[in-house]
């Protein structure tokens, strides 16, 4: 998905995961589309969480929820309960 300033969103990033996997090509396209391969800057780190989000991705929400509160979020052991 493009947001109107022609940015790739991260939704984006997390489906090509799934699709492709979490290989040279697509963190290539990433690399492209941010303008640098830097995995301290913010828009590649997130995107590639989001890639290996996705290529992890097997069907399981509760896993994937999981997997946004500790890798995005930066939480730790099970997420909460709502």
């Amino acid at each position: 998905m493009v947001w109107e300033s022609g940015r790739v969103g991260q939704q984006a990033w997390f489906a090509a995961g799934y699709k492709f996997g979490d290989y040279g090509p697509v963190r290539n396209r990433l690399y492209q589309t941010e303008g640098t391969n830097d995995p301290n800057n913010a828009d590649v780190a997130l995107g590639l969480a989001a890639i290996q989000i996705g290529a992890s991705f097997g069907g399981d929400r509760s896993q994937l929820t999981q997997d946004i509160w500790s890798k995005i979020c930066g939480g730790y052991g099970t997420l909460p309960a709502p």
